[in-house]
């Protein structure tokens, strides 16, 4: 006689979690992690918003205001003023987003640059490897940014022109990672069955290979952002950056330099911004390096 499985005995076959929910339980485990997401955030959100928040214009001159020297923080400029007048608190919102335009643009550059002639590096090997990678050291040969400050001093003053240089000359450890990263993944035993079946290798790179090779890139990628930024802050300090009146961290810096003993709120505020976008962003590029190689949590 036939018998019936009771529903209480019936077995049930639990299906594999989305790999980005693990990714995402592992990374909010890391509180400092969560700390700079939050920070980030903010950030980024009064940078979009900086023309509705920014209580006044943040290259107004009034010369009522400007009598030679600050003024310090009241009830109507919270932060001060500059020596002309501009409202401290509007310039250092809208410098946020210039500051952190210029990381992400620069970044997208570099890995743009970085993990195409990584990928063909290590895909192809042989002379292509050993060409590139000759490039890579004399790129790696000379201080970058010696070599982005010497080239943006040949280039019009511009916002974009600063983006552009530090993404240029900002490829090569991106370049150097997916080189590395490609070498490994193609001795795996699913690359060799695919080239075995005939994939081509465009369609291997991008289907198999990049893929796989994308967790150290994103987590090279959020370190490299704080980099951009203090380049391009360097590069505004000492004047080959973002044109006046445009305000950025890095240029608010420079115009507290000679009033650095006497109105504290000129430079305290950017530098305090930039300091914590950078602390915040390797953070996040530590919990995100956890997050997506188990291997690496501690």
């Amino acid at each position: 006689m036939a018998t019936t499985l009771q529903p209480d005995h019936a077995l049930t076959i639990s299906r594999p979690e989305n790999q980005w929910v693990l990714i995402w339980r592992r990374f909010r485990r890391h509180k400092l992690a969560m700390a700079g997401s939050l920070v980030l955030i903010l950030l980024f959100a009064v940078a979009g918003l900086d023309e509705r928040i920014a209580p006044h214009d943040p290259n107004q001159v009034r010369p009522e205001l400007a009598m030679g020297y600050p003024q310090p923080p009241s009830t109507t400029f919270w932060l001060g003023t500059d020596e002309v007048g501009r409202d401290y608190l509007s310039r250092a919102i809208s410098g946020g987003r210039i500051s952190l335009s210029v990381g992400f643009v620069a970044v997208a550059i570099a890995l743009v640059i970085g993990v195409s002639l990584g990928a063909i590096a290590g895909y192809w090997g042989g002379t292509v490897d050993n060409v590139l990678m000759r490039l890579v050291d004399v790129f790696l040969s000379v201080p970058s940014f010696f070599l982005i400050l010497t080239v943006n001093t040949y280039l019009p003053p511009s916002f974009y022109n600063v983006m552009i240089v530090i993404g240029v000359f900002s490829w090569m450890g991106v370049a150097r990672l997916v080189r590395g990263q490609f070498l490994s993944l193609k001795e795996k035993e699913y690359v060799m069955a695919a080239q075995s079946v005939g994939v081509p290798g465009f369609r291997l790179v991008i289907r198999h290979l990049l893929p796989n090779a994308v967790a150290p890139v994103i987590v090279a990628a959020t370190l490299a952002i704080p980099g951009a930024i203090l380049t391009e802050s360097a590069l505004s300090f000492l004047g080959f950056g973002v044109t006046p009146p445009q305000a950025s961290w890095g240029s608010m810096l420079a115009n507290a330099q000679a009033w650095l003993s006497y109105a504290w709120w000129m430079w305290v505020p950017p530098g305090i911004l930039i300091s914590l976008t950078v602390l915040a962003f390797n953070f996040v590029g530590d919990g995100l390096r956890d997050a997506l190689d188990p291997f690496l949590r501690r």
